[in-house]
């Protein structure tokens, strides 16, 4: 009986350590299936808990002040951060995910799901999210290195979640949206290579994700203006880059060095591009270095060479896209002289002196009509561009055919058609009686008037 007892004994036992163990594994599963159901979630519990009120976007006045969270850390991340995040370094890469709604509905369904089971509220998550998404688009001043702060602060550990969330809700990348996003997050601990990897998990092809670094930070040449720092998909984006970035400030260069100004001291690129409504609401950093870095290059370029590329190159925007090229090329300098203004002009001689003169001034300065008689471009060994060094003549009293194309203002490619047009518009620009208010300006229109003639006379002999 007692043997009997024993081993009944030792059975329980053994059921009982069956039974521990069974209930040891199913807590271990379900502890895994916790992990992994939160495994796209900071860690963490939420702070500032608001439940009595319900909050909604319109009580924040600035959703991208992260320091003010009304609900909790959690929401801010999930509705406010992570969306800015994915907002911000595709905007560097020209790419609006406003227009990707599927991605925003999914993400904003499964935000809400986990912000329902830690009893976060979720009215108004969708909300959040797309507004957030919104000021980050139309806020000039923000950058997603702003984000970087929250993230340190807040969720140390999750810096890897918070860009596979916001990888989630990108569907086309580019070059210059990775590495804008690799060269946030490497501040806070994560790598181009861990970028990359999170991309590919996120369900980009390889072969689509390329850190295309901008060309402040690159070996790219500047003054080659066939590379574009965005994808050609991109167009809208590439062309306005490469005018204003790169065009306008390589021009602005060229003016200021006629004027032996040195606009690498004194340039002003904050107020070019402040006044720019059509960057407005693309990240000024990428623009700023590479206008810098535009200027730099253009200084040490040759002459010839960069004005022959920029005639090429400006030449294929439209009549009113170069005329703001231009005026944006004034407004990036400080100090030009007549000739300075005598090349601007041959980059738009399809405006009038007149209207010229007005666009100077819109770009701060006031422009006499002296300023068409100062001296032309200096000698040149070439018959399609203008010489910009000082040239030894052996000849003080000949002048080369850009001398007087330089008093219509016109580029050496100019026709015959066009010298006729820009003597027709100028003779009766400094008709003597347009200036009968003021001795001083009718002199100089009587002046300017025997210059004219004299070019057109010898233009004519050479008919070029």
């Amino acid at each position: 009986m007692a043997n009997d007892r024993d081993d009944d004994i030792g059975i329980g036992a053994v059921l009982a350590g069956i039974a521990g163990l069974a209930g040891l594994v199913g807590t271990g599963v379900a502890a895994y299936k916790a992990v992994k159901k939160h495994s796209n979630r900071p860690s963490g519990r939420p702070m500032l808990q608001i439940s009595s009120k319900m909050v909604s976007p319109n009580d924040y006045s600035n959703l991208l002040d992260f320091r003010k969270i009304r609900i909790c850390a959690e929401h801010a991340a999930y509705c406010r951060v992570i969306p800015a995040l994915a907002a911000g370094f595709c905007k560097t890469g020209f790419i609006d995910i406003r227009t990707n709604k599927k991605r925003i509905k999914e993400y904003s369904d499964h935000i809400s799901d986990i912000l329902r089971e830690d009893d976060i509220q979720t009215e108004y998550a969708k909300d959040f999210i797309i507004q957030s998404i919104n000021e980050a688009y139309e806020n000039s001043d923000f950058s997603i290195f702003s984000v970087n702060d929250f993230i340190s602060s807040r969720f140390p550990e999750n810096a890897e979640t918070f860009v596979r969330l916001a990888l989630g809700l990108t569907q086309h990348m580019n070059g210059a949206a990775f590495y804008s996003l690799a060269q946030a997050m490497n501040l806070i601990g994560l790598s181009q290579d861990d970028i990359e990897s999170l991309a590919i998990e996120a369900g980009h092809s390889p072969s689509h994700i390329e850190f295309v670094k901008p060309y402040f930070e690159s070996n790219y040449p500047m003054l080659d203006f066939r590379r574009t720092p965005v994808d050609d998909s991109y167009s809208t984006g590439t062309k306005m880059h490469l005018a204003y970035a790169r065009l306008a400030p390589a021009l602005a260069t060229l003016a200021a060095k006629l004027a032996n100004s040195d606009l690498r001291q004194q340039y002003n690129v904050p107020s070019y591009f402040e006044e720019t409504n059509e960057i407005r609401n693309y990240p000024t950093f990428i623009f700023m270095k590479d206008a810098e870095t535009t200027i730099a290059s253009a200084y040490s370029e040759n002459q010839e060479t960069l004005y022959r590329t920029l005639k090429s190159e400006i030449g294929k925007f439209s009549k009113k896209q170069i005329k703001h090229i231009v005026s944006l090329s004034m407004k990036m300098t400080l100090t030009l002289n007549p000739d300075s203004f005598r090349l601007l002009y041959s980059f738009c001689n399809f405006l009038s002196p007149e209207e010229f003169s007005n666009l100077a001034y819109e770009s701060g300065y006031e422009l006499t009509p002296a300023f068409f008689a100062s001296q032309s471009f200096s000698d040149t060994e070439s018959k399609t561009t203008p010489n910009f060094s000082n040239g030894n003549r052996n000849d003080p009293n000949w002048k080369p055919t850009e001398y007087y194309l330089g008093q219509f203002c016109l580029s050496t490619d100019a026709t015959w058609d066009e010298v006729v047009a820009a003597h027709r518009r100028m003779v009766m620009f400094f008709h003597p009686d347009n200036f009968n208010d003021n001795d001083k300006k009718r002199a100089d229109a009587e002046e300017m008037s025997k210059l004219i003639n004299v070019a057109f006379d010898e233009l004519k002999k050479r008919r070029i």
